[in-house]
């Protein structure tokens, strides 16, 4: 084989390596993309956190509210310890959580790092006040049906009572189906034109198939 004759066979099959190139990429940028995100969001979660444990406030409010919500059930009713000083407590220490569980459900800090740090201090909270939580919601004392209501989400997902739609393995799918769509969209506009291409149909396809797998299992595994 003469070298105008390999240049010409490499020819025939440059837009299939062009499509391997952008795949890959594609990969590596959207990788770098989730990881300045991954720790842009743990970043905040520790910083949060750590302010909340040199708060000296904050710090005697947890200790307030620990001695509290054993207490609620102990009155009357709501209504009747609404009327005492330790509701403020306890409400002030509940919109704390609330604004965690608003910060996880939004994206702005890490599930992983929020759940190994508040992961039994959110749903004791929340399954100690329950009945104060339905109380706010159906009074309407300063509050409405979707008081604490990121808190819940929360507190259900990470006790397995609701499904997380947003788990690492919804993205798993999400990302696979999308890149595998991706990549035999590429494969049949660039690889029918090639006169003897027939055969790296299934191999553009294979291609395809393992990126998707790879870049999935990555972003399942990091959360």
């Amino acid at each position: 084989m003469t070298w105008i004759e390999f240049f010409e066979t490499a020819a025939k099959f440059a837009p299939l390596a062009t499509a391997i190139v952008a795949v890959v990429a594609a990969i590596i940028a959207f990788l770098a993309i989730l990881t300045q995100r991954d720790i842009a969001r743990r970043r905040a979660a520790i910083d949060f956190f750590l302010k909340t444990e040199m708060d000296q406030t904050l710090i005697d409010l947890y200790n307030d509210f620990k001695k509290i919500a054993p207490t609620i059930l102990s009155h009357p009713s709501m209504s009747d310890f609404a009327k005492t000083a330790g509701y403020q407590k306890v409400r002030a220490f509940l919109n704390v959580c609330e604004l965690i569980s608003v910060g996880i459900n939004q994206g702005a800090f890490s599930k992983r790092v929020s759940y190994a740090y508040w992961g039994d201090v959110l749903p004791n909270s929340y399954k100690a006040t329950l009945p104060l939580i339905k109380y706010v919601r159906e009074s309407g004392d300063d509050g409405s049906a979707a008081t604490y209501v990121d808190l819940e989400k929360i507190c259900k997902k990470w006790t397995g009572e609701a499904p997380d739609q947003m788990s690492g393995r919804f993205q798993l799918l999400s990302i696979v189906a999308a890149l595998l769509s991706a990549g035999l969209a590429c494969w049949a506009a660039l690889l029918p034109p090639l006169a003897m291409g027939s055969y790296w149909q299934p191999i553009a396809a294979a291609i395809s198939a393992l990126a998707a797998a790879i870049l999935g299992f990555i972003v399942w595994w990091r959360g």
